[in-house]
């Protein structure tokens, strides 16, 4: 071939190659130029064949296509219930158990990048942005029917598991949520379940495997990660609470959770609460300024289902407790200690120590014909609960559940308490010890008008200790509490006969009472009470400590009015002595009744 052959060829073929390349240019700028509406229509017409079509309306406003760049923007996207699903076939709706009523304002993706083999199974994402999300998840089906889903779901598992979904990675260089509003919605109820009134999400270098989520979250490092919940609002199934919350940080390269303005909040009044209850009980109304969680073992939880934070911190509680003693007691309850509860509970759980910092508690007690609410308020509150698990080895390794508390009683003096359990978590025993600083008796008060009708006139305790033994029998230990100036008048409705008496029995009463111990002209130490109780065995561990701490007061001011085990013993063995008499007795009457029903037979027979 000539060379000017040759040259006539090469320019041919560079024009035609020219022209392929100009020709491919035109069209991806053709097609990239209509690559909205394109993709506009393939979603709109995908989305009409598909079966979700039949749940689901969806509509969307602007859908921005840049195919050279990678980049997408969704604008005012709709996806809600048919509002005729819910009369639907019941194939259809067990087949979607929980719908979605969405609206996302703002979606935008930068630099898609489908992968070189084009069959979308490995997908990356520069970057993707939710703007303001809203998002209902409703559940319409009825127990019944939710059961039966389960049970379907159940027998179907396997061999659902065993396909593989087509998207095997979808990588995100930058992923933000902005301001969602998350909603769970019960349809039967018209009840709203949870509510998140703000998610915020920020993650970096997120890796997503469909199919492996637990693998997923336990591989992820989150090196610069933060997710923050605002606004939550969930109501108690029992319907007596509603638990709200400002705020919740997940702290995820900690393994750890900060909560802020928890608040427990009771959705009847005082007065009208334990009406609804129907049975007696405490109200609780409770604020937490923050509570942190520290230490989550997250790898644990997901492939063991195994609770463990090593530890957690309650920081500005303030918590009252009202009971209104004019309600049925509720005697078919028999509350098990601590260590038991941790015992029943089939879940694993370790959680290292429970920390009280800053808290207020304040009980208030409502009794018959009183008119005001008798109160015992303790501030300035500290506290540590070591070792809350059910696991005997972590018993044995780091010893059994202990409690340390620490507040100023009627905001006045220091009062401690520690409690030790034992490590068989099915035994009803603990033992308890701590002391009270010096303290004017005028603040008890607040408790003692109300539901003791006792005044305290004057009296002060210069110190308290104590330590006692409880099992299911009761408790026995002493106290010694010196105290000295100690004058009671007991209180009485105002009219002359019963002014006449309340002044015999004030009288009466600070004739008894023991006024100072150690006894003034005395040397010594102060003398020791015994401290003795039988609990009710339908109130839990606090009443009995409070009960058992009540009577060795008791013993210490009226030496004769308090309750010893050798005069516990001495009542048991006067009991079944009278027992003994009354089973003779019964006896000896039915050896009789038995004798005449003989005597009559046989007169009967003679006849």
């Amino acid at each position: 071939m000539s060379k000017s052959t040759s040259k006539k060829v090469l320019k041919i073929t560079g024009i035609i190659v020219g022209a392929i390349l100009l020709i491919a240019v035109g069209i991806l700028l053709y097609v990239n130029h209509n690559a909205s509406k394109i993709a506009d229509d393939l979603i709109r017409k995908n989305f009409a064949k598909s079966d979700l079509s039949e749940v689901y309306d969806m509509d969307f406003g602007e859908l921005n296509v840049n195919i050279l760049s990678g980049n997408l923007k969704l604008t005012n996207f709709k996806l809600s219930p048919k509002p005729g699903f819910y009369e639907a076939s019941d194939s259809l709706r067990f087949a979607n158990p929980m719908l979605i009523d969405a609206s996302i304002p703002k979606l935008t993706i930068n630099g898609l990048d489908i992968g070189t083999d084009l069959d979308f199974s490995n997908l990356k994402l520069e970057s993707l942005f939710i703007y303001r999300p809203t998002i209902k998840f409703i559940h319409h089906l009825s127990k019944a029917e939710t059961e039966k889903v389960k049970k379907a779901y159940s027998n179907t598992v396997k061999d659902t598991t065993a396909k593989s979904p087509k998207l095997q990675q979808l990588s995100v260089g930058k992923f933000k949520l902005n301001k969602g509003d998350f909603v769970l919605y019960n349809h039967l109820d018209k009840l709203t379940v949870f509510e998140a009134g703000e998610v915020n999400v920020d993650l970096t270098g997120v890796v997503i495997r469909p199919g492996h989520i637990i693998e997923t979250i336990l591989h992820e490092e989150f090196d610069d990660a933060s997710i923050q919940v605002k606004d939550i609002y969930y109501p108690l199934e029992n319907g007596f609470y509603n638990i709200k919350c400002g705020e919740v940080d997940l702290k995820l390269m900690e393994d750890g959770i900060d909560l802020y303005n928890i608040a427990v909040v009771p959705k009847y009044s005082k007065a009208e609460f334990g009406k609804a209850f129907g049975k007696q009980t405490d109200r609780f109304d409770i604020i937490i300024d923050k509570l942190e969680l520290i230490g989550i073992g997250i790898n644990k939880l997901l492939l063991e289902n195994k609770i463990t934070i090593s530890k957690i911190v309650v920081s500005g509680a303030n918590a009252n407790l009202y009971r209104d003693k004019n309600i049925p007691f509720d005697t078919t309850k028999y509350p098990p200690l601590p260590n038991q509860m941790l015992g029943q509970m089939k879940q694993y759980i370790d959680i290292g120590k429970i920390e009280i910092k800053k808290s207020k508690l304040v009980y208030e007690e409502f009794v018959p014909k009183a008119t005001v609410v008798g109160k015992v308020p303790i501030t300035n509150m500290y506290g540590t609960i070591y070792n809350v698990t059910n696991s005997s080895e972590l018993i044995k390794k780091n010893g059994p559940m202990k409690w340390d508390v620490r507040g100023m009683l009627f905001d006045e003096a220091l009062l401690t308490l520690i409690v030790d359990f034992p490590a068989d978590l099915d035994a009803f025993s603990f033992t308890f010890h701590g002391g009270l600083e010096e303290i004017d008796m005028t603040a008890f008060n607040l408790y003692t008008r109300p539901n003791l009708n006792l005044e305290i006139k004057e009296g002060i305790i210069d110190s308290m200790v104590y330590n006692a033994n409880a099992d299911s029998d009761y408790s026995t230990g002493s106290m010694t509490m010196a105290y000295h100036g100690v004058k009671i008048e007991v209180l009485k409705e105002f009219t002359e006969e019963s002014e006449k008496k309340k002044g015999f029995l004030s009288s009466l009463a600070n004739m008894v009472v023991r006024s100072n111990n150690p006894h003034r002209r005395s040397e010594g130490s102060a003398e020791p009470a015994e401290i003795f109780f039988v609990p009710d065995k339908h109130k839990a561990i606090i009443n009995y400590m409070v009960k058992s701490l009540i009577n060795g007061i008791i013993g210490s001011l009226v030496p004769a009015a308090g309750q010893t085990l050798e005069k516990h013993e001495k009542s048991e063995e006067k009991e079944h002595k009278k027992e003994e008499k009354q089973e003779k007795k019964d006896d000896r009457k039915t050896k009789k009744d038995e004798r005449k029903q003989k005597r009559e037979e046989r007169k009967a027979s003679k006849k």
